[in-house]
């Protein structure tokens, strides 16, 4: 199973996709490479984050996850992957 990521650093601190404008105007960067994030926020599916450029960077999930309190997460994450 491949995880979405669901959190970008925007002005130093980490949001949640559902916070953000989408595309490039939600001014996000990945928490583990720094690269510019595009807020992907469609209706076919579940709303994500993805690297502008097209790559994939491998510890991003992982950072975004390990930057977050248990309780935040445990909140958030019903909608991680949802296709509402």
């Amino acid at each position: 199973m491949k995880f979405k990521l669901p959190y970008g650093l925007k002005d130093g601190k980490l949001v949640h996709i559902s916070d953000v404008e989408k595309g490039l105007k939600c001014e996000c960067v990945c928490p583990a490479c720094n690269h510019p994030l595009i807020a992907r926020k469609g209706e076919k599916t579940a709303h994500h984050f993805a690297h502008y450029n097209g790559s994939e960077c491998a510890k991003s999930v992982e950072t975004a996850l390990h930057s977050i309190s248990p309780s935040k997460y445990l909140f958030k994450a019903n909608n991680l992957n949802s296709t509402e």
